[in-house]
């Protein structure tokens, strides 16, 4: 929230950067909100790992997050939550076949070139269809001009090609799978090239492509999260360009998480990329170990 205007280590004094000031007071109102607001009024996001866009690796995390059932966790997780007065609807999945077929059919993230799936779930999977107008509206008020120019540049003008289809009006809309059960929403997390190229993963140079960044736009200006949880070790918001740490306005981890509170189950044996997650997504991590699986 403070630095110098000329940098490289000057004499001069440091002065507080307003703009970083607004960001801190807003992420600690949305975590007094978050003790105080009663649990049946609110709503988690909870994003989930579907790198490979494949059945065998739905929810299994990364290779860090190795020894989290995620299925199974998620069914403990939301049974603590209803006892917790968390409104979840009686429609959320009894049991882990139950639940990963439902991922499997509404909550999945389509290839650019799979046409035919991207029209089955629109239709039949209740995604969120995002108007790209609304998009562009974000992008010019939500977004510095240098990182705007950083995603036009290696993306062109919006929507792009992944995830977008005509709603049923024929506007352009950005298609977000969600499983909404009220207090709880499940969502795999928008991909940045995973399934096509691995490093981009871990790619600190390139902007998210619109569909990313509109996920993330979508979570704080349409569903007003009152919390986003990680689940697992760990996605790849945490590797997004920008600083390592003392991130300002334009760097893209805190343009994606905004003012919301940012909860990360974590696996206790990586202890490198922690850091990252806290520094750089603002994350509370909840240690889970071998035994808690």
């Amino acid at each position: 929230t403070a630095g110098t205007k000329l940098g490289g280590g000057s004499a001069e004094a440091f002065e507080p950067i307003e703009e970083r000031v607004e960001h801190l007071a807003a992420r600690t109102r949305a975590w007094v909100d978050l003790r105080r607001v009663p649990n049946a009024e609110k709503r988690v996001a909870l994003v989930y790992w579907d790198r490979e866009m494949d059945k065998a690796g739905l929810m299994r995390g990364s290779a860090t997050g190795m020894h989290l059932n995620a299925p199974r966790s998620l069914l403990a997780v939301a049974e603590r939550m209803r006892r917790e007065g968390y409104a979840i609807e009686k429609s959320f999945p009894v049991d882990e076949p139950a639940l990963v077929q439902a991922l499997t059919a509404r909550g999945r993230q389509i290839p650019a070139d799979d046409a035919g799936a991207l029209r089955e779930l629109v239709a039949q999977g209740d995604p969120v269809l995002l108007p790209v107008a609304r998009y562009r509206q974000w992008l010019d008020s939500r977004v510095p001009a240098a990182a705007r120019k950083q995603l036009l540049d290696r993306w062109g003008p919006p929507p792009g090609r992944i995830m977008v289809a005509k709603d049923a009006a024929g506007e352009d809309c950005f298609v977000i799978p969600r499983l909404d059960f009220g207090g709880l929403v499940l969502l795999p997390q928008p991909l940045r090239g995973e399934a096509h190229d691995n490093a981009a993963i871990h790619d600190r140079k390139t902007a998210p492509p619109h569909h990313y960044l509109a996920t993330y736009l979508w979570l704080q200006e349409e569903l007003r999260a009152n919390a986003v949880v990680h689940f697992g070790t760990h996605g790849s918001e945490l590797a997004l360009p920008g600083k390592s740490t003392g991130l300002d306005a334009c760097d893209w981890p805190d343009l994606c998480m905004g003012a919301m509170p940012n909860i990360y189950p974590w696996i206790v044996e990586n202890l490198g990329e922690a850091m990252v997650a806290k520094r750089r997504t603002y994350a509370v991590l909840i240690e889970i170990g071998r035994a808690h699986v």
